[in-house]
């Protein structure tokens, strides 16, 4: 059974990406326009929750926004610190050949510095990107939240309208609406479940970067109390 309301589903499919994968049974409005609000409170309580998956949605896509920025930038450090490695060898290849060994110490601890840069710049750029892939898992279980909730919107007008003994369809079956209802539920559950898996990744790498941070400007203290 499928019933189609034009201007809802119009209006559903301007708000976001949901739409595509929305309820297959749906009621008109209209069947239960009669009913008192009292007896929607199901029908409420689900459309707030519609609302709810929406701000979400909306959240996860500006996250998305500043993740794609960073990964830019940090994309443009690891290049740079890179770079900055190359330097450093060349550097210390002209210092050995000079045969001073201060000159040769001060190039070498400059190396590890620049190496353990490049490090930071790397844990950096893997942590962004990490941020990116949780961005867009946040943006999945959102969409994900968004069916659900018209599913369970849909699940409340199916039953009130049994309640009320209205039949929007032949063939109309609660069950049917339960089911939906009951499968949305699960794919939201395991994109939240998928979402906080890459939440975890990234504060790992978070740390990871932080701790390799710690060791640079260590070791960037260390060559600073070197300097003659």
């Amino acid at each position: 059974m499928r019933t189609w309301i034009p201007s809802i589903l119009l209006a559903t499919c301007l708000l976001g990406p949901a739409c595509s994968s929305g309820p297959k049974y749906k009621i008109d409005d209209m069947l239960l326009a009669d009913v008192a609000v009292s007896e929607k409170q199901g029908m409420l309580s689900a459309q707030s929750e519609i609302n709810q998956a929406k701000e979400e949605l909306n959240k996860a896509q500006s996250d998305l926004a500043i993740a794609e920025r960073d990964v830019s930038v940090a994309d443009s450090e690891l290049g740079q610190a890179k770079l900055e490695v190359s330097k450093a060898k060349a550097d210390l290849e002209l210092a050995n050949g000079s045969k001073d060994l201060n000159r040769i110490n001060q190039a070498k601890g400059k190396l590890t510095e620049v190496e353990l840069a490049r490090d930071v710049a790397d844990a950096k750029y893997d942590w962004q990107k990490q941020r990116r892939r949780h961005a867009k898992a946040l943006i999945e279980a959102a969409e994900e939240h968004i069916n659900a909730a018209s599913s369970r919107y849909e699940q409340e007008k199916a039953r009130l309208a049994a309640a009320k003994g209205k039949q929007p369809d032949p063939k109309f079956n609660v069950g049917e609406f339960d089911q939906q209802a009951n499968d949305a539920r699960g794919k939201w559950d395991s994109a939240r479940a998928y979402a906080e898996k890459q939440a975890a990744e990234a504060t790992g790498m978070e740390q990871r970067f932080n701790q390799l941070n710690q060791k640079l400007q260590a070791q960037r203290g260390m060559n600073n109390a070197q300097q003659p």
